[in-house]
């Protein structure tokens, strides 16, 4: 280490310190933008403009998702239908 400092001189205590462990949560990105540090810290104090605010009568439709997945099975289940069929007529 001396011969990379150069001039034979001994290298600082600090090169020779181990460095300290990594703290940080496992998965943590390594790069994280600024303007988001507030948002990830506390996302309760992030304030909605009162042009995005949603309407006084807004309530959230809890079966939302059932009813995605429900026009996905009735568009799907006609289209796999119709593709076992062609097939079948094809091989067959």
């Amino acid at each position: 280490m001396a011969d990379i400092l150069g001039e034979g001189a001994p290298a600082p205590d600090s090169a020779n310190a181990e460095t300290a462990p990594d703290r940080r949560r496992p998965g943590r990105l390594p790069d994280v933008s600024p303007g988001l540090l507030p948002l990830l810290r506390n996302p309760v104090a992030v304030e909605i403009p009162a042009e995005k605010a949603p309407d006084a009568g807004y309530t959230r439709d809890e079966l939302d998702a059932a009813k995605g997945i429900a026009v996905g099975i009735f568009l799907a289940v006609p289209l796999w239908c119709l593709i076992a069929l062609a097939i079948w007529w094809t091989v067959g």
